[in-house]
């Protein structure tokens, strides 16, 4: 961690007494923070590219099973549409990356 994120504060000696106090670990930098990214840069494109390869990986998990139209209806519904909703919380969403979605959706839905 660098010395800019730790407090001046606490000496080294009283962090390592928590560390060892509480039985965890002390992390030089967070890349995620509850699945989503902790540094936000220019290319949302980016930082969006997990959000649909998690919903691609869902649903070809799904592809396999013998699902009526209603079926495939509530696994889009009940599923595939909660997972962007803690990112889209926090994050504007392209209308690109909502309309990706949106057409990997449509062809799970119309696939015979």
């Amino acid at each position: 961690m660098s010395e800019n994120a730790r407090s001046t504060r606490v000496s080294i000696f009283r962090r390592l007494e928590i560390l060892e106090l509480l039985h965890v670990k002390e992390v030089d930098c967070h890349t995620k923070y509850l699945g989503l990214p902790t540094i936000v840069g220019r290319s949302k494109k980016d930082i969006f590219s997990f959000l649909k390869e998690h919903i691609w990986n869902k649903i070809e998990g799904w592809k396999e099973r013998l699902l009526s139209r209603a079926g495939k209806e509530v696994f889009l519904k009940a599923v595939v549409q909660a997972i962007p909703i803690y990112m889209m919380s926090i994050f504007k969403i392209s209308d690109g990356i909502i309309d990706n979605i949106q057409s990997m959706m449509a062809r799970f839905q119309w696939d015979h």
